[in-house]
């Protein structure tokens, strides 16, 4: 049966200097939030950025209760250690598959 197969890593880092933190936000900055349109939000990152900040935490628009990261300065992202390592088979029709290959 014809399937597609890709591998995924996870990391963890520790993150230095000024970051813009709009999580929580999602209702008072729905723009911001706009699953389908970028458009506001890289203008308001461009605006971070501009300012000279390191970046922007964000609540995952994806993934209820994730965190994601924008780093505008790789230097600040410190400490950066590979965690899980998975693979996904994802069948034309069927079970998706994932398997942990090393944590």
């Amino acid at each position: 049966m014809p399937e597609m197969r890709s591998q995924y890593r996870t990391y963890s880092a520790t993150l230095d200097g000024a970051y813009e933190d709009i999580r929580g936000q999602q209702a008072a900055s729905a723009d911001l939030y706009a699953p389908a349109d970028y458009s506001k939000s890289q203008l308001f990152g461009e605006e971070i950025r501009g300012r000279g900040g390191d970046g922007v935490l964000y609540s995952s628009v994806r993934h209820a209760g994730g965190t994601n990261v924008v780093a505008y300065r790789p230097r600040k992202i410190l400490n950066v250690i590979q965690r899980e390592h998975y693979e996904l088979t994802v069948p034309i029709s069927g079970k998706i598959i994932v398997r942990l290959l090393a944590a």
